[in-house]
C-alpha cells in the first residue's frame, strides 16, 4: 500500500540522515577515501537503474450486474403463472400472466362515468356557442334598455325629485298605460329577446338535469344490483321479488309500496342494513333527480310556449301582468317623494353594474379570459370523456401477461391505434420482426402504430393464449437492454392470489445488453455484450491514480487474474455515516475486458489493482542510498575504483523504494554506497 511504503521510505530518509550527519562532521577525509590499502572494511553498494516509476494501489471490490428493474402487475387480476426465481429471460418470454373477470358492476361504474362525462360536453359546449353567436337587435335593444332603467332607479333614490324626473315618472306611467293599451298589438323585439333568451337557459337546465337524472339511474342500478345479490346468496330474494323490489324488469325503480317494504324489512337481516341503507339513499337521489328533470321539461315547454305565444294576440293573463306593470310604476312614482333607504340604494348600485357590464359583453363580446375558461372547460370534459370511453374499452377480461423485450427506451404508455408516433414505437416493431412475427407482412420499420402493427399485435396475442385486443396496455411489454435475470420480491404472492395494479410483483436483473449489427449479407445480426462489472470505490485522496479508460487488474477469489477497464467514476464524493473512521470516497465501476462475463462469481468479493506510472525512463536511486546534508539538499556516495566520493544530487520523483536522481557523472552504471 502507498502508505506503508511511504513510511518505509520516511525511515529510511532518517536513518540515512543519520548516517549523513556522521560522514558530512568528516566531510574532509570521506571525498577521497581509499578503501583498498589496508581498509578491511566491507561496503555494500547498488548500481543505478534506468526505470519506470510506477505506484500501486489495491481496491477491495464485488463483482456483480447492474440495478433491478422493479416489475409491477399492469391491472387487477388472479396470478396463474410467473418465471421461476433466478431464471434467465430472453426476448419474448412471459414474465407473469394473470387472468382477469369483469363484473356488471364494473360495468355499470364505468356506463356512470360516460353518462356523466356526456352531460358535461353538452352543457360545455352549449355554453361555448352560447359566447361566440353574434348579438342581435333584440339583444343590444335589451341591453340598452335595462342599463337605462338601472341607472334611472339609483337617480330617483340619490336624488330629490326634480320636475323633470316627475315627468319621467309621468311619462313611464303613460308608457306602461300604452303598454296596457296596445297587449292586443304585436309584441316588441325586446319581448322577443327576453323570450328567446329564457328558452337558451331552460335548454340548458335540462341539459343538466338529463345528466344528473342519468347519473343517479345508474347508481340507483348499481346499488339495487349489489342489494339483491347479497339478498339472494342468504336464500330471501323470493320475498324481494314479491314486492316489486328486485324486479325482473331492470328498467323499472321501486315503487312507493317496495320503498315502504324495504323500510320495514330494514333491519331483519344484518348483513343487509348496509346495502338496504344505500339502496334507499340512491332510490330518494334519483326520484329527486327525476323530480327535477321533469320540472326542467315543464320549464322548458312553458319558455316555448311563452316565445310562440308572442306571434298570438295577448291573452287575459297578459292583459292582468300589464295591469300589474301600470300599477307598480305608478307605486315608483309615488316613492319618488319618500326618503330612499341605504340598502335599497347599494342593490339599485349593484344593479347599475350588473346591467353596463352585461350591455358591454354583448357590444364587445366575451374577452380574451371568458373564452378561454369556456374552450378549456369544453376540452376538459372532451377528455373526461375519452378517458371514460378508454377505461370502458379497455375493461377486458380474460387472460392477459407481461413480456419481456429489448430496448434501451423504457415503456412508458399504451401502445393502441391513433396514438402519437414515438421512438418507443420504432423499438417495438423492430423486437416484432426479431421475433419472426412481421416477416411475411413486410412491417414496414418507423415510428408510428398503423393498422398493420396492431394485426401483427393481434397474431402474437393469439400466440401467447392472451386477449386478442391489438393493444398492448401499459405493463404488457417491458423493454430492458437484454436477457434479465428473475429475482423475487420478499412479498411475492403464490400463484392463484388476486394481485393489484402497481403492487411489486418481482424484479429483472439485466445481465447482457444486446446490440444489433449489420451483417456482410445485409442481414442484422445480434451480440451479447455483458453488464457485469466490478464495483469498488476509492478515496478521493487517490483518486488521481485513475480516470475513465484507464487499465487495472482484477484478481478473483481463486486467485486468477483478469483484466479490465475503468468506465464510471462518481463526480460527488460519498461521506461514510456513523461511525466509521474512514476518508471520503469515490464509487468507481470497471468493465471487464473482451465483454467477458462470469456469472458464477457473481456477488464474489475481488480486488482491483491500480497502477500508474509517474515517470518513464529515468535515472534512479535506491532511497536508502541518499545523504542528506548540512547546508540542505542531498549527496550520493559514488564508489568508483575503490575510492568513495560524495556527489551533490536533485531529487525527482519517489516511488517503491526508488527516487529520480540527477547529477554530474551519474549514469546507469554508476555505484552508489547503501547503509547495510
Amino acid at each position: 500500500m502507498i502508505n506503508l511504503k511511504t513510511a518505509v521510505l520516511f525511515v529510511s530518509v532518517v536513518l540515512t540522515i543519520i548516517t549523513g550527519y556522521w560522514l558530512i562532521s568528516n566531510q574532509d577525509s570521506i571525498l577521497s577515501r581509499d578503501t583498498g590499502d589496508g581498509d578491511t572494511s566491507i561496503v555494500s553498494t547498488a548500481v543505478l537503474e534506468i526505470r519506470d516509476l510506477k505506484t500501486y494501489k489495491e481496491l477491495d471490490g464485488i463483482l456483480k450486474y447492474g440495478d433491478s428493474f422493479f416489475v409491477s402487475p399492469s391491472n387487477d387480476g388472479v396470478l396463474t403463472y410467473v418465471a421461476f426465481e433466478g431464471s434467465e429471460l430472453s426476448r419474448g418470454n412471459v414474465i407473469y400472466r394473470f387472468y382477469r373477470s369483469i363484473s356488471d358492476t364494473d360495468y355499470l361504474a364505468l356506463d356512470q362515468q360516460i353518462a356523466s362525462a356526456e352531460a358535461s360536453v353538452a352543457q360545455s359546449q352549449l355554453a361555448l356557442e352560447n359566447l361566440t353567436k353574434d348579438p342581435d337587435p333584440a339583444q343590444i335593444a335589451s341591453a340598452n334598455a335595462a342599463v337605462a332603467q338601472a341607472e334611472l332607479t339609483l337617480k330617483n333614490l340619490t336624488k330629490d325629485p326634480e320636475p323633470y324626473q316627475v315627468s319621467s315618472s309621468n311619462a313611464s306611467v303613460a308608457q306602461a298605460q300604452f303598454a296596457l293599451d296596445n297587449t292586443l298589438s304585436a309584441p316588441s323585439d325586446m319581448e322577443f329577446a327576453s323570450a328567446e333568451l329564457s328558452v337558451q337557459q331552460s335548454k340548458s337546465n335540462l341539459i343538466s338535469a338529463k345528466g344528473s337524472k342519468d347519473t343517479q339511474w345508474i347508481s340507483f342500478r348499481i346499488s339495487r344490483r349489489a342489494y339483491c345479490d347479497a339478498a339472494n346468496d342468504l336464500d330471501i330474494g323470493q320475498w324481494l321479488e314479491n314486492y316489486g323490489i328486485c324486479p325482473d324488469d331492470k328498467n323499472q325503480s321501486l315503487t312507493d309500496q317496495a320503498a315502504d317494504e324495504l323500510i320495514e324489512r330494514m333491519f331483519v337481516e344484518e348483513d343487509l342494513i348496509t346495502l338496504g341503507s344505500n339502496l334507499l339513499s340512491s332510490h330518494v337521489n334519483y326520484t329527486s333527480a327525476s323530480t327535477s328533470y321533469e320540472s326542467a321539461v315543464l320549464s322548458m315547454e312553458s319558455a316555448e310556449f311563452n316565445l310562440e305565444s308572442l306571434k298570438d294576440p295577448a291573452s287575459s293573463e297578459e292583459m292582468t301582468q300589464s295591469s300589474e306593470n301600470l300599477k307598480s310604476v305608478e307605486e315608483q312614482r309615488i316613492s319618488l317623494q319618500a326618503d330612499p333607504e341605504l340598502l335599497a340604494i347599494e342593490q339599485a348600485t349593484e344593479s347599475l353594474k350588473s346591467a353596463v357590464e352585461q350591455r358591454n359583453n354583448i357590444y364587445d363580446g366575451p374577452n380574451d379570459k371568458e373564452l378561454i375558461h369556456a374552450e378549456y372547460s369544453l376540452t376538459s370534459a372532451k377528455l373526461s370523456l375519452d378517458i371514460a370511453l378508454s377505461n370502458r374499452n379497455e375493461l377486458v377480461g380474460g387472460p392477459h401477461a407481461s413480456v419481456l423485450m429489448y430496448g434501451d427506451i423504457p415503456a412508458w404508455r399504451e401502445f393502441q391505434i391513433g396514438m402519437s408516433s414515438g421512438l418507443d414505437i420504432k423499438q417495438l416493431k423492430q423486437n416484432l420482426i426479431a421475433l419472426g412475427l412481421a416477416a411475411e407482412r413486410g412491417l414496414k420499420i418507423d415510428t408510428n402504430y398503423d393498422a398493420d402493427t396492431a394485426e401483427i399485435v393481434k397474431e402474437w396475442q393469439l400466440e401467447l393464449g392472451l386477449v386478442q385486443t391489438g393493444r398492448l396496455s401499459f405493463g404488457d411489454v417491458i423493454f430492458l437492454p437484454g436477457v434479465s435475470l428473475v429475482e423475487y420480491s420478499t412479498s411475492f404472492p403464490s400463484l392463484g392470489a388476486h394481485i393489484s395494479t402497481g403492487t411489486p410483483l418481482m424484479s429483472l436483473v439485466p445481465i447482457a445488453d444486446v446490440q444489433e449489427l449489420l451483417g456482410a449479407d445485409g442481414k442484422i445480426q445480434y451480440s451479447d455484450i455483458s453488464l457485469q462489472r466490478v464495483q469498488t470505490s476509492i478515496q478521493v485522496a487517490d483518486k488521481d491514480l485513475i480516470s475513465i479508460g484507464s487499465l487495472v487488474k482484477i484478481e478473483l477469489p481463486d486467485e486468477s487474474n483478469i483484466s479490465g477497464k475503468v468506465v464510471g467514476i462518481g463526480r460527488t464524493a460519498v461521506i461514510p455515516s456513523g461511525n466509521q473512521d474512514t476518508d471520503p470516497y469515490l464509487e468507481v465501476s470497471v468493465k471487464l475486458d473482451d465483454d467477458i462475463g462470469l456469472p458464477e462469481w457473481t456477488g464474489a468479493d475481488v480486488t482491483v489493482f491500480v497502477t500508474k506510472e509517474l515517470a518513464s525512463n529515468v535515472l534512479a536511486a535506491p532511497v536508502t542510498s541518499l545523504l542528506a546534508l548540512l547546508d540542505g539538499g542531498y549527496a550520493l556516495e559514488v564508489y568508483r575504483d575503490g575510492i568513495i566520493e560524495l556527489v551533490p544530487i536533485e531529487l525527482g520523483i519517489y516511488s517503491d523504494g526508488w527516487v529520480e536522481v540527477y547529477g554530474p557523472g551519474l549514469n546507469s552504471v554508476t555505484e552508489v554506497v547503501v547503509p547495510e
